[in-house]
């Protein structure tokens, strides 16, 4: 067996040989193509030194064509092989294997080999002096982002925008991209409302150069998935549908990409409140990917459509959904793949919808299971598992069971995400329900003004989560012996409502007349008054005066006016 310039080549690089005559066709140029690569190779590690960029060229153009031949174990064996010889033949360099690390970290299957060849690339390029890592902290970022650590991805993004900001001009393609990384690093790690000023930047570098169709679609749907988590759902729909026909006049009708491109703006019509709509759309991604033969996939369509249905109120179509979900996975994956557990949630919230308590919950424990030992403890998913054991259980008043296990989801949780990422938001807010119901206000208020405090990081200080949050904080105040706190948190409710969904809207009459009700128990009467007439008018015209809101706010403002009538303004004793 032969050597040349020290890299064993039979067994590592295929040994160029004839084609044999069975060989169809169009198979020889790729044949022939790969037998010049191989050329090359030897030629460039007989004539090279290990430190010229051009070996590393060479290297990665064979192992591309070969991975894009369906022969990915041979080129990462190759270029691993590669990385250790140059490591030996150059132990003071590093520069050449940057590249063929950060190959390996974006072919490598397995996602913590992935990272760790990312690293070391990353150590290479800051150990040299004057080296941009810029690629590299990408690269790792992306892996963080798909091995589910946000926080870990946003820093690295964040370290990667500000070198490309420094360095490339404002409308550079790479700018753009390190861009669109930040914000979707930004979005997975909670952050929504940071998230949409790079996204915005990316897309408008993108459309300004008139970048490829793809391109644009992915930069459309990063800022709209940005857009739905800030509740802002037309403008979300308005983008997505833009996305769709660029994927489709550059992909056709029925590529699979545009699959995943209509699942989402199916949620965007949902979250729009166009269920039907987005029941059209995702039964068009499911035909596209029944035709593509991709099984995983097609289960993934079952589920987002088994959900749409639940919600049209057609549940026995939503649990065949699933059961077809589960049948899928459970072929291509095995039964103990993690995805099946995603199939087993889907039919236990339909079972529990339906009364059928403590099969839902059986389901549930075993999806919890599946995630554990395919995912690890930590993981965010096990989490998510945890959150709706935690539910079922206060569903059923199982109050301790579902305390512990709402406990446990927020530890996870907050390890994994970061102790302020609004997907902790349902289990500060179940604790804090059954905190309420075992009498402790204390906790109760504790863990609400930590899920206000986390709405606040995530949305800004002025969106409705906010106001929620705010209300939500107040109705625990509300009967303290000092309500300064309720009424300052009203007060802010009120603010943010009134701007963001307009003076006669509900919630706004809602908020006035709780805090009519702390005026007047504070004996500000002209206050109170004034509140409770303000929400008496909003209720009367959007429902009716004689609807019971519009009645009790009447009949609130007339004991006011008859307390003022009987006491004037001095305080009863």
């Amino acid at each position: 067996m032969r050597r040349s310039g020290g890299l064993l080549l039979c067994g590592l690089v295929a040994c160029a040989t004839p084609p044999l005559p069975s060989e169809a066709p169009e198979a020889k140029p790729a044949l022939r193509y790969e037998a010049r690569l191989e050329a090359e190779l030897r030629r460039a590690e007989r004539e090279l030194a290990p430190q010229d960029p051009e070996r590393s060229e060479v290297l990665l153009r064979l192992a591309s064509h070969q991975a894009g031949q369906g022969r990915r174990d041979e080129a990462l064996l190759l270029v691993e092989t590669s990385v250790a010889r140059l490591e030996a033949q150059a132990p003071g360099g590093g520069a050449e294997r940057v590249g063929p690390l950060l190959w390996l970290a974006r072919e490598t299957p397995d996602p913590e080999r992935a990272v760790a060849f990312a690293e070391r690339a990353l150590a290479i390029e800051e150990a040299i002096r004057g080296r941009d890592p810029s690629e590299s902290l990408e690269v790792l970022a992306g892996l963080e982002l798909g091995r589910g650590d946000p926080r870990r991805a946003r820093d690295l993004a964040e370290r990667a925008a500000a070198l490309r900001q420094a360095a490339l001009p404002p409308d550079s393609p790479g700018l753009g991209r390190a861009l669109a990384l930040l914000g979707q690093a930004r979005r997975e790690a909670g952050a929504h409302a940071a998230a949409r000023e790079p996204l915005e930047r990316a897309l408008a570098i993108a459309e300004g150069r008139g970048a490829p169709a793809p391109e644009r679609a992915a930069r459309l749907g990063d800022l709209a998935a940005a857009l739905l988590a800030l509740g802002e759902a037309s403008q979300a729909r308005a983008l997505l549908e833009r996305a769709v026909a660029l994927e489709e006049s550059a992909f056709g009708g029925s590529d699979p990409r545009l699959a995943d491109r209509l699942d989402e703006l199916a949620g965007a019509a949902e979250a729009a409140g166009d269920p039907s709509l987005a029941l059209r759309h995702l039964e068009r991604a499911r035909r596209i990917r029944e035709r593509s033969g991709d099984a995983p996939a097609l289960a993934l369509s079952c589920r987002r459509l088994a959900t749409v249905n639940a919600r049209l109120a057609y549940p026995q179509r939503a649990e065949e959904l699933c059961r077809q979900a589960r049948a899928l996975d459970e072929s291509a994956l095995g039964a103990a793949h993690p995805r099946v557990a995603d199939d087993l949630l889907c039919s236990a919230r339909l079972l529990e919808a339906r009364g059928a308590r403590d099969e839902a919950l059986d389901l549930a424990y075993r999806a919890h299971d599946l995630r554990e030992s395919g995912l690890g403890r930590e993981h965010p998913a096990v989490a998510d598992a945890q959150e709706e054991i935690a539910r079922m259980l206060a569903a059923r008043g199982e109050a301790a069971g579902a305390r512990d296990w709402y406990a446990v989801s927020l530890a996870v949780g907050a390890q994994a995400l970061g102790p302020i990422h609004p997907r902790l938001l349902p289990r500060l807010e179940g604790l804090s329900a059954l905190a309420l119901a075992r009498g402790d206000a204390a906790e109760a208020r504790a863990l609400r003004a930590r899920a206000l405090a986390i709405r606040e990081s995530a949305y800004g200080p002025d969106h409705l989560e906010v106001a929620l949050g705010a209300r939500r904080l107040a109705d625990l105040h509300y009967l303290d012996p000092q309500p300064e706190p309720a009424r300052s948190l009203y007060r802010r409710a009120l603010a943010i409502s009134e701007a963001r969904l307009g003076p006669d809207h509900l919630e706004v009459a809602e908020l006035a007349s709780r805090l009519a009700g702390l005026a007047w128990a504070g004996w500000r009467l002209d206050e109170a008054e004034a509140l409770y007439a303000r929400a008496g008018r909003i209720y009367a015209a959007a429902l009716g005066a004689e609807h019971p809101f519009a009645r009790s706010a009447a009949q609130q403002l007339e004991q006011v006016r008859a307390s003022r009538r009987a006491y004037g303004a001095a305080v009863p004793r």
